[in-house]
């Protein structure tokens, strides 16, 4: 919420408005999504369909949001959400809990690792001027 009221007024130049109006905008409009922790989710057509996938994680990264390095916040939170259903299980039964949370890691390790054998993402991000370049040509 800090974004629409105090980034307008932070600063001044030749394009300042042309670059900072489009995030003050987004925050206008989608400040209730980081609210509530949930900006991840929306923009996201639930679908099964395994050749549009590209689209929706390109949905994902790309939707405008408020904050966009505000996206750790929000995935942080919801792994606080999963662990309370883990914990809360762990306290009933112990073994049913652990049972639970192996399933979660397990499946946080295959989505993980699908996404990195689909799009033979490197080991770590390599940051190159080619790469940056793209972002403010376009």
């Amino acid at each position: 919420m800090l974004l629409t009221t105090l980034l307008p007024i932070m600063g001044s130049g030749p394009v300042w408005d042309q670059r900072i109006q489009p995030i003050v905008n987004n925050c206008y409009n989608n400040w209730w999504k980081n609210l509530i922790y949930l900006q991840t989710f929306f923009g996201v057509h639930n679908t099964v369909n395994i050749k549009i996938f590209h689209e929706i994680i390109l949905k994902i990264f790309f939707n405008p949001k408020c904050g966009t390095h505000t996206w750790y916040l929000a995935t942080d939170m919801q792994y606080y959400w999963i662990s309370l259903i883990v914990i809360i299980e762990l306290h009933k039964n112990i073994k049913f809990g652990l049972i639970i949370n192996l399933l979660i890691i397990i499946m946080f390790s295959l989505i993980t690792s699908i996404l990195i054998f689909i799009y033979d993402f490197p080991p770590g991000e390599v940051p190159t001027a080619m790469r940056y370049s793209y972002f403010f040509i376009h």
